[in-house]
């Protein structure tokens, strides 16, 4: 990753979004209503609303409205789907007005977000849809298959435009450039393949993973992606605008596969222009999202979810001040195995801390962070939760450990092992 001074000035300076070094953020509230696990979610383009995609075949649509006394909460305010076969990946257009979801039975269907018509479906892969991925300018929609056909269609038309030939197996993966230009994708083949968008032209194949790579995600900034895979690792992989490569950052700690991967929005409250992001998010098979510092590599902090974790999508809206403390809070989704969706508020203050690794080290500045209570819904019904845990249901994945977005065995059966329950 790019170290540039100024990036490293404004870590020391701005107000964190996440932990202290080493903490543990408990679950602060459940969205529940899916029917069977939560393989995506998506965070509208303002931050204001959540969309889930699930096995049950529903796309919803959550909301935060005002519960009893006042409290905010949050609820269903919009279903789309109900297919006979399970969603697989959710994504907003990029003003907001749509959503695109793939499924297992290989179409990507289109919705209008306020008036949930349905305006299109696209009969993308043979085999499952795994992932879907607005452009930039919301005139093109990129999909990732069972097929092992990375595709980009008209997302006016649905008409095919170009295929990326190139994942040997199954392609569970896609994410465009914030430029648009390039497209990276992953799969079964460990390997994180890069292309030129517009043409279909192979750029760079990165290889690092000891195995499948479940997710991948460019940064806002554009100067990175991040992976996760079978191996339980997190790898960074530096983009240069060539698309020259560098030995990637990995990320170790987590004791299951990283099916999920998310980047922090940009941090822009010093006025100072920062280059990219500063933090990633990675949630796992272990039950923990883990949170690094993107530039060094750091661990900031683990949070313990109820259940596996297939999904992570940051808030693209900035860090809010709250009104009572004058600290800021930035939200984290997470999907899980279970059919919830657990979302993290954290609230963030700078304080001299002391280094835990270190019991002789001297004070050093870091971001300690209290959880807030997050509003939640269960059965459809408004409620407010506190953190509480909650019994596994004690179901096994479906397909090797790796879920994501599905059940679908084909090439992977030969990686098939059992996760505790």
């Amino acid at each position: 990753m790019r170290r540039n001074l100024l990036l490293l000035t404004v870590v020391t300076l701005i107000v964190s979004l996440v932990a202290a070094a080493g903490a543990q953020t408990p679950p602060q509230g459940r969205l529940e209503g899916h029917q069977g696990p939560v393989w995506d979610v998506a965070w509208s383009p303002d931050g204001a609303r959540l969309a889930s995609a699930g096995e049950d075949g529903a796309v919803r649509i959550w909301e935060p409205v005002t519960g009893a006394e006042g409290v905010p909460a949050w609820q269903t305010v919009r279903t789309f789907g109900r297919a006979a076969a399970g969603v697989t990946a959710v994504a907003w257009s990029p003003d907001g007005a749509r959503l695109a979801a793939a499924g297992k039975d290989g179409t990507v269907r289109i919705w209008d977000a306020a008036s949930g018509a349905e305006q299109a479906v696209i009969e993308a892969h043979a085999g499952p849809a795994w992932d879907v991925a607005w452009s930039p300018n919301g005139g093109r929609l990129a999909t990732a298959g069972a097929d092992g056909a990375v595709l980009t269609w008209d997302a006016d038309t649905g008409a095919a435009l170009e295929t990326f030939a190139g994942h040997e197996g199954e392609a569970w993966a896609v994410t465009w450039s914030p430029d648009g230009r390039t497209l990276a994708s992953a799969g079964l083949d460990g390997v994180v393949h890069t292309w030129e968008a517009d043409t279909g032209a192979a750029r760079v194949a990165f290889e690092g993973h000891a195995g499948p790579v479940w997710d991948v995600a460019w940064s806002p900034g554009g100067t990175a992606l991040a992976s996760g895979g079978l191996d339980g690792s997190v790898r960074l992989w530096d983009v240069a605008a060539s698309g020259a490569r560098r030995a990637p950052v990995a990320l170790r700690g987590h004791a299951g596969d990283v099916n999920a991967v998310a980047w922090s929005p940009v941090p822009s409250e010093t006025g100072a222009a920062v280059a990219d992001s500063l933090y990633i998010a990675s949630g796992s098979m272990d039950r923990t999202v883990w949170v690094w510092r993107a530039d060094n590599g750091e661990r900031v902090s683990v949070t313990q979810a109820e259940a596996y974790i297939t999904a992570l999508a940051w808030s693209p809206a900035m860090p809010v001040p709250d009104n009572e403390t004058g600290a800021t809070f930035s939200r984290l989704a997470g999907g899980g195995y279970d059919g919830a969706i657990q979302v993290w508020d954290f609230l963030a203050r700078v304080q001299v801390v002391a280094d835990p690794d270190e019991t002789e080290a001297p004070p050093v500045v870091l971001a300690t962070a209290t959880p807030r209570r997050a509003p939640g819904v269960h059965g459809g019904h408004q409620c407010e939760f506190e953190p509480a845990a909650r019994p596994q249901h004690g179901r096994r994945p479906r397909r090797p450990v790796g879920f994501r977005r599905g059940g679908h065995g084909g090439g992977a059966e030969q990686l098939r092992r059992l996760v505790p329950a």
